[in-house]
């Protein structure tokens, strides 16, 4: 298969770049402090199974190198280029079975693995896989005719949460704790089964320091209507040292699990393309902060002290751009300086102007040096978290942070008008109609 190339419509092009768009819409009307315009694209997001996954790998400081190629060898990543006559559905079916392969041997690879974390990570994919699935095409016992044979060989293998759960509940790493409790909110009680003995507090309990469980602490307590509940949760918020929501790190384990061959990088890039979409179903919400913290609320001294340290965390501590872009949001809601507000947006315009600089386009067909920059990528944001990592790309580009800015005001004056940002919806829609 070496030496042919993607077709430039290949449908995981295009889901990176429904990525792209809904993460610079997401970070854009959170800094507005927009959360009806918020709710939708977040809404829009999950229907492309995209979200904000582009760059969303959380610490992970094991994590080495991916590296792919052998020294020494001619390049060649397994990308396929379009015979005569072949057509794109030909093509596409040719990158699913890339992807599918790719996925079987990284998933056997984890399983094998003794690390509690390392086996929580494939039982994550499986789960994400299920529920994605079933929400796509139902089961295959309902539409045998949209089932490819890979999907009818694991058809009703929905065993995955539980396992997780059973796995979390024995464990006090609170990542692998996270991975079950963000499936398990969703398992209806009568068939919770392990799910029953899965809640935020727990969470919050293995990992303390962090914002992210004291978040989904807060959504409960507001949900039984518990504004007792919601006051304490916000102030161990407030008081957390680092919101760190764990975006991509099964992505990550997936990515250095696979084999380290040089036909087969194609296929590792496609299953991480799909790993970090699946991953994205499930951004950090923030409505319970912004709701908590609307202007009548602010009025009060205690809320607003709160309120103020809730934004400098996530402005200053968060591993993720969506997480900082909310901080700056109510920074501004909370009358920041208009010094600190530019300089976050500085900071800001320039990752995003690299980020669209090295965005995949319409009829750009994927590159091996691209797939594989986007591997070690995805290992790097792993190692320092998404924020730090963007902070080390735009460093390396030698570039000025008021030059990158620049580049990035200059295609549109406003996020909302980058050719990225033009057409989300069809993007999105050709992500969801696989």
């Amino acid at each position: 298969m070496a030496g042919r190339r993607l077709s430039s419509n290949d449908v995981s092009v295009v889901i990176a770049l429904a990525i792209v768009v809904l993460v610079l819409l997401l970070v854009y009307v959170a800094e507005r402090g927009d959360v009806q315009a918020l709710d939708s694209i977040a809404a829009k997001a999950e229907d492309a199974r995209a979200g904000a996954g582009l760059t969303g790998l959380a610490p992970s400081p094991e994590s080495p190198a991916f590296v792919g190629r052998d020294p020494g060898s001619p390049d060649s990543c397994g990308i396929e280029t379009m015979k005569p006559g072949e057509t794109e559905a030909q093509a596409a079916a040719v990158a699913d079975r890339q992807r599918d392969e790719a996925v079987q041997a990284i998933l056997a690879a984890l399983e094998k693995r003794s690390e509690l974390r390392v086996r929580a990570a494939a039982l994550y994919f499986r789960a994400a896989r299920d529920r994605v699935d079933t929400v796509v095409i139902g089961t295959c016992k309902d539409r045998p005719d949209a089932c490819s044979e890979e999907r009818q060989r694991r058809d009703g293998d929905n065993e995955a949460t539980e396992a997780l759960a059973r796995l979390a509940v024995n464990s006090a790493d609170p990542q692998v704790y996270a991975w079950a409790h963000r499936f398990c909110v969703e398992v209806p009680r009568a068939t919770a089964g392990t799910c029953l003995m899965i809640n935020a507090l727990q969470w919050a309990r293995l990992d303390p320091a962090n914002a992210a469980p004291w978040f989904a602490v807060a959504e409960e307590a507001r949900g039984r209507k518990d504004a007792a509940g919601l006051d304490d949760a916000m102030f161990h918020v407030a008081a957390a040292k680092i919101h760190d929501p764990g975006w991509g790190r099964a992505t990550a384990q997936m990515i250095t699990a696979a084999p380290q061959v040089n036909e087969g990088v194609v296929g590792t890039w496609l299953a991480a393309l799909t790993a970090i979409s699946y991953e994205s179903l499930y951004l950090p919400s923030f409505q319970d902060a912004s709701r908590y913290c609307d202007a009548r609320a602010l009025g009060n001294a205690n809320r607003r002290d709160t309120c103020e340290k809730i934004a400098t965390l996530l402005a200053d501590r968060s591993t993720t751009l969506v997480g900082r872009a909310y901080g700056i949001g109510l920074g501004k809601r909370l009358d920041w300086p208009a010094a600190r507000i530019a300089a976050a947006e500085l900071e800001r315009d320039a990752a995003y102007g690299l980020e669209l600089r090295e965005a995949p386009q319409p009829g750009e067909p994927p590159r091996c040096a691209d797939v594989r920059r986007d591997l070690n990528r995805f290992i790097e944001i792993g190692r320092f978290g998404e924020v730090e990592a963007s902070r080390r790309r735009v460093a390396a580009t030698g570039e000025s942070i008021d030059a990158l800015a620049a580049e990035r005001r200059r295609v549109a004056p406003s996020i909302e008008e980058t050719p990225l940002a033009q057409a989300p919806a069809s993007a999105a829609s050709t992500a969801t109609g696989r």
